[in-house]
């Protein structure tokens, strides 16, 4: 689902009526504004010119204050469009700042696994050359979970992400 905001008109609500309009949060702030100019334009309540947002949809358990700056609200809402469910966790991890999410994003993912495991037993193979016989005897179980103090980790559909803390 797209994430919207429901922007009301605040001089039509002090009177008693709902007067608003639903807009596309991936929006450039810009247009969201113009919007809203065109909705408080159609208002019942002539001159009006204050709004706030009233209602939000598709920004799944991220809070979106009534004052939201849009330009917040617009990139929290692209970066869960772009990053989907693990867009989400990260917002839920980070208290919704939508930076520090997209720098961990952006900086420091190391990638998508089926376990720990496997990402240690790639993590070993692309740092050594170890002979078969010798991988045999490597315990990838233990040492994922050992490579995973120092990572942070989101688990999502059976599949784990993985990020450097530094």
């Amino acid at each position: 689902m797209e994430p919207k905001i429901y922007v009301a008109c605040l001089a039509a609500y002090n009177n008693g009526i709902l007067h608003g309009a639903y807009i596309d949060a991936t929006l450039h702030p810009d247009d969201m504004l113009d919007l809203i100019g065109e909705m408080l334009e159609k208002s019942p309540i002539e001159g009006a010119e204050e709004w706030e947002i009233h209602d939000y949809d598709g920004f799944d358990c991220i809070r979106i204050d009534r004052w939201e700056d849009l330009q917040q609200v617009h990139d929290i809402a692209c970066f869960l469009v772009e990053h989907e469910e693990l867009g989400t966790e990260l917002l839920k991890k980070f208290g919704g700042n939508v930076e520090e999410a997209k720098q961990l994003m952006d900086e420091k993912h190391i990638g998508e696994f089926d376990s720990l495991e496997d990402y240690a037993e790639q993590f070993t193979n692309d740092c050594y050359n170890l002979p078969e016989f010798i991988a045999y005897y490597v315990d990838f179980k233990d040492m994922g979970r050992d490579l995973a103090d120092d990572l942070i980790k989101i688990e999502l559909d059976g599949c784990v992400h993985l990020f450097h803390k530094e």
